[in-house]
C-alpha cells in the first residue's frame, strides 16, 4: 500500500512539475517578446508592434501556401495592415491558427526575425506561426501606404 502511495505521489508531482515548466516557458516567451518591442519606440511595419489582432484571412486559390491577413494594432485605430504573405509554418495549420485567433480576437505577438521573415505567436500559449511577407501595405491616417518588400 505505501509504494503504491509513493508511485501516486511521484506521478502528482511530476505532473504539477511539467505544467509549471510549461508556464514558466510561456511567461518567459511573453516577457521576451515585450522587451524585443521596446526596443523599437517608433515601429515601422507590422512585425515591430507590440501587439496585433487579425481581422480577416484570405487563401489564395490559385496558390496553396499563400494567405492574405489583415491585422489592427488595438492599441491605435489608424493602425491596420494588409500582409500578403507565404506560409512557412505548414499552410492548412497556420490557416487554421490564423482563423482561430481571429475568431477569439486573441492577442498575437509579432516577431521579426529576417528581413522578410515574421513570426505570430499567440500571447499566454506556446502557439506560433511563421510568415514570409511578400508586401505589406498599411492604412496611416487616410493615405494607403506600401511598404515593399
Amino acid at each position: 500500500m505505501a509504494i503504491i502511495a509513493v508511485v501516486v505521489l511521484l506521478a502528482v508531482t511530476g505532473c504539477c512539475l511539467a505544467l509549471s515548466l510549461r508556464m514558466f516557458r510561456i511567461a518567459f516567451h511573453d516577457a521576451e517578446d515585450l522587451a524585443v518591442k521596446l526596443a523599437v519606440p517608433h515601429p515601422r511595419r507590422a512585425a515591430d508592434w507590440p501587439e496585433v489582432r487579425v481581422d480577416a484571412v484570405v487563401g489564395d486559390p490559385d496558390s496553396d501556401d499563400r494567405l492574405l491577413v489583415v491585422a489592427r494594432w488595438p492599441a491605435r485605430l489608424d493602425a491596420t495592415v494588409l500582409l500578403e504573405s507565404v506560409a512557412i509554418t505548414p499552410t492548412a495549420r497556420a490557416r487554421g491558427l490564423l482563423e482561430r485567433w481571429r475568431d477569439a480576437d486573441a492577442s498575437l505577438s509579432p516577431r521579426h526575425i529576417a528581413d522578410d521573415v515574421m513570426t505570430l505567436r499567440c500571447r499566454r500559449t506556446n502557439d506560433a506561426i511563421t510568415l514570409l511577407i511578400v508586401r505589406e501595405s498599411s492604412l496611416v491616417g487616410n493615405k494607403n501606404v506600401v511598404i515593399e518588400r
